[in-house]
């Protein structure tokens, strides 16, 4: 089972960019794909489920912080998590892959500057971020004795690396002990770590990590992240 993770700067269909993100998803055959940062109608074959379009900011038709899409369709889906979940930014539900109904979640979480510089401005750096943290980890505690699969922008390196350790220390707590981060360390096809996390119940082994490049041959950026890309097989 191949999925894939990527922030995707915004990109929409009908962007400049957006065409060439999507057969770079596609030619990599996916059954389950998160897209953060991106807009509803990106991937319009299979069955896609969002997060709700208000995250705090402007309301921009069609933005959604996260999405997640399958070939299959989706049960069980939830958009809130947690009425103490900073909104916008959560989505969860279960599909069929080749290993079996798995659980995914897709999570947004708020960067450190989250309505501190920008936004509303009524909250310290990584304050946001925190809150959010906290909130994910009642919902997670819930829904990880299943199959599952977290996944999204954690706007967190790990292991830690430039983030406060008390904010490290935070997203550490957040993942339970029964999920593995497949994308901890460098990512050894580009030898770079990732903001973008994989995170699995042990049922789950993966395979293999690998990246899509968030440049064109000629050097033009596709988007500020590298997709992510890991496959998993069930012991």
């Amino acid at each position: 089972m191949r999925i894939i993770n990527w922030n995707v700067k915004w990109a929409s269909a009908n962007s400049k960019w957006g065409p060439v993100i999507l057969e770079e998803i596609l030619s990599r055959v996916p059954e389950v794909v998160c897209i953060t940062e991106g807009y509803k109608g990106f991937m319009d074959a299979g069955y896609t489920i969002t997060s709700h379009e208000d995250y705090g900011y402007k309301l921009t038709p069609g933005r959604r912080k996260v999405m997640l899409w399958s070939k299959n369709p989706w049960k069980y889906v939830d958009t809130i998590g947690s009425e103490s979940l900073p909104g916008g930014r959560f989505v969860s539900g279960l599909t069929s892959t080749s290993r079996g109904d798995i659980r995914f979640i897709g999570v947004c979480i708020p960067w450190r500057d989250a309505h501190a510089r920008t936004g509303r401005k009524d909250k310290g750096m990584w304050e946001e971020h925190i809150s959010y943290l906290k909130g994910l980890r009642e919902i997670i505690d819930e829904n990880t004795a299943t199959t599952t699969i977290l996944l999204g922008d954690f706007n967190e390196r790990i292991p830690r690396f430039g983030q406060p350790e008390n904010v490290f220390n935070e997203l550490i707590g957040t993942i339970p002990g029964n999920l593995t981060v497949a994308t901890t360390g460098s990512i050894p096809t580009i030898n770079k770590p990732t903001i973008d996390h994989v995170c699995h119940t042990k049922d789950l082994v993966s395979k293999s990590i690998s990246t899509i490049e968030n440049k064109t041959k000629d050097g033009q950026f596709l988007s500020d992240h590298f997709g992510v890309v890991v496959e998993f097989y069930r012991k």
